[in-house]
């Protein structure tokens, strides 16, 4: 059986975000299993590695996208928005980012 290798993931900022608007109905779908178990499941964690979400930083020399900071944060913004219709940075999230408030 031969080994299906994906396709290398585009790291343009276009990309990157239709990337977690195609995510983001099962990230809202899940949000509530995410949310109990404090981890995304696997068949997520798979679909946003595919998409090059956790190499987006890397260097290009390395295999990643060496996206610039604004395209990063644009993109986890919209992660984070796309699961629980709020940013990272909503105060309501502050008490899970920092459990000393």
């Amino acid at each position: 059986m031969a080994d299906v290798v994906s396709a290398a993931p585009s790291y343009t900022r276009p990309a990157l975000l239709d990337a977690v608007a195609g995510l983001a109905p099962r990230l809202r779908a899940a949000s509530g299993e995410i949310e109990a178990r404090r981890s995304l499941g696997e068949p997520i964690v798979q679909e946003m590695a595919d998409a090059g979400l956790y190499r987006m930083l890397w260097p290009r020399s390395l295999g990643g996208g060496e996206v610039d900071p604004l395209t990063y944060f644009e993109v986890i913004e919209m992660a984070a928005h796309s699961a629980y219709g709020h940013t990272a940075g909503d105060r309501t999230s502050m008490p899970m980012l920092m459990p000393e408030m």
